[in-house]
C-alpha cells in the first residue's frame, strides 16, 4: 500500500498523472444535428484532424510547445509539454457522414453533423395480377 501510495505522489509532481488525462467530451442533439463538443485547450486549428470511416468518427489533434521567448538556461520547474490526443465515436447510421463541420474558438472544438432528413415518399399502389 505504501508502494501505491509513493508512487501516486511521485506521479502528480513528476506530471506522469496527466499521462492518461482525456479530453472532455460532450455530444448533444437538436433537430437537424448531432454536435460533438470537446475541450480542447491551447490547440489551433491546423493541429486537429476530424475524419470518417464505416460510420466512426476520428478527432486528434497535436500541440507542439512554443519555446520559451528568453534564453532559458535551466527550467525551475516545466509542467507544460508538447501533447497529443485521439478520440474515435460511434456514430448512428441516421447522421449523414458527408454533411460535416467543424468550428473551434476559445479552445472548443465543435463538430456537427447533419441528420438524414427522410423523404417523404408517396404512397404506391401495387396492382394484383391474374396469374
Amino acid at each position: 500500500m505504501v508502494t501505491q501510495l509513493e508512487e501516486l505522489l511521485d506521479s502528480l509532481f513528476t506530471g506522469k498523472a496527466l499521462d492518461n488525462w482525456q479530453n472532455n467530451i460532450d455530444i448533444v442533439e437538436d433537430d437537424s444535428c448531432v454536435a460533438i463538443v470537446i475541450d480542447v485547450p491551447g490547440y489551433e486549428s491546423d493541429g486537429i484532424n476530424i475524419s470518417t470511416e464505416k460510420n466512426i468518427l476520428n478527432i486528434s489533434g497535436t500541440r507542439e510547445l512554443e519555446e520559451p521567448v528568453v534564453n532559458v538556461k535551466d527550467f525551475l520547474r516545466r509542467d507544460r509539454t508538447s501533447t497529443s490526443f485521439s478520440r474515435s465515436i460511434q456514430l448512428p447510421n441516421r447522421l449523414n457522414a458527408d454533411e460535416i463541420k467543424a468550428t473551434i474558438k476559445n479552445g472548443v472544438l465543435r463538430v456537427e453533423i447533419a441528420k438524414i432528413t427522410p423523404t417523404a415518399k408517396e404512397p404506391k399502389r401495387i396492382t394484383v395480377q391474374n396469374a
